[in-house]
Parts: C-alpha cells; sequence; structure tokens
C-alpha cells in the first residue's frame, strides 16, 4: 500500500520587518533637514534625481525623496515629505465690479497633498532599511532628538499606516 503524505506551505502576511520608520516634526526645507542629518547621523543623503509621485484622492503631489546606501554596514536610508504644497493655476476672472479699479482679477490658490494622510501633523519620514533593527531604533531616535532643528522624532509604527505603500523604497 502506497501512503502519501501532503505538506502545507502557510504564506504568512509579509512584514517589512528588516526597516523602521521615523516620524519627524520640524518646520524646515527638505534640503535644510537632508543637511542636519547627513551631519548628525554621518550618512550622506542626496536627493533623487527624480521625486516620488503619488495620488491621493485625485490630487497629484511630488514628494522630495533623498537617499543613501552604506555599504559597508548594510544600511539604506530614505528621507522623504510627508507634504507637498502646490499652486493651482491662476483663476482668471472678469471683475465685473468698476470701483475695483481692475478688469481682472487673480486668484491664486494652492493646495496641501499629504503622501501620508492619517498622518498630516507628520512634516517627514526616515525609513531605514537594517538587519538589525533594534540597535537603531534607540541611537537614531536619540540622535534625531539631538537636532535643535526637530521638535521630536519618534518611532513610527508602520503597520498601523493606511498609506504604507507609499513609504516602500527598495
Amino acid at each position: 500500500m502506497i501512503s502519501t503524505t501532503s505538506s502545507k506551505l502557510v504564506l504568512e502576511s509579509i512584514e517589512d520587518d528588516e526597516s523602521v520608520l521615523f516620524a519627524i516634526h520640524a518646520s524646515v526645507e527638505p534640503y535644510r533637514l537632508a543637511f542636519l542629518l547627513n551631519k548628525n547621523l554621518h550618512i550622506k543623503l542626496e536627493r533623487n534625481k527624480k521625486d516620488l509621485d503619488a495620488t491621493c484622492k485625485g490630487a497629484v503631489g511630488y514628494f522630495p525623496l533623498f537617499c543613501y546606501h552604506d555599504m559597508s554596514e548594510d544600511l539604506s536610508y530614505y528621507l522623504i515629505a510627508n507634504k507637498c504644497m502646490r499652486d493651482n493655476d491662476a483663476l482668471h476672472q472678469i471683475d465685473l465690479d468698476p470701483s475695483s479699479g481692475n478688469l481682472f482679477s487673480s486668484q491664486e490658490t494652492s493646495t496641501t497633498t499629504y503622501l501620508i494622510p492619517e498622518r498630516k501633523r507628520t512634516d517627514y519620514f526616515l525609513k531605514i532599511y537594517a538587519e538589525a533593527t533594534e540597535y537603531i531604533d534607540q541611537t537614531i531616535a536619540h540622535k534625531l532628538n539631538a537636532i535643535p532643528a526637530i521638535a521630536t522624532a519618534y518611532l513610527e509604527q508602520q503597520d498601523q499606516l493606511k498609506s504604507k505603500e507609499y513609504l516602500i523604497f527598495d
């Protein structure tokens, strides 16, 4: 009698175990924050030639992205802005009120698009891919919070983000 056994493979949800994500609150321009991180973390973030473009609620935003790959330590750093301000085309309307002195008035509006809409108060995200993330959590958090231009920085729970697909860089 021939006996056959079958094996069953179960694919569990793919988690991003090898990365940590920091939320950063800082009211500085992206290039300035990249400079400060380079100086304080001893890395060399460089701006990507192409910004990350994302569509959220019909609005397209272009988010500055900075990267650095440390081959000797096998680490990859990604700094991405969470907010993108874009000016809408000026709306030219005919002003029929002769007392205004202008035949045409222009109204310029701007729209803020968020990469991660559920974290509107977060200005930037720093994602670090590494094999051993335990060391990175404490060390980087301490160094980030020591930078005067950063109001606060903390470890973000990636599994709780609804729009986490925008933060996959590798």
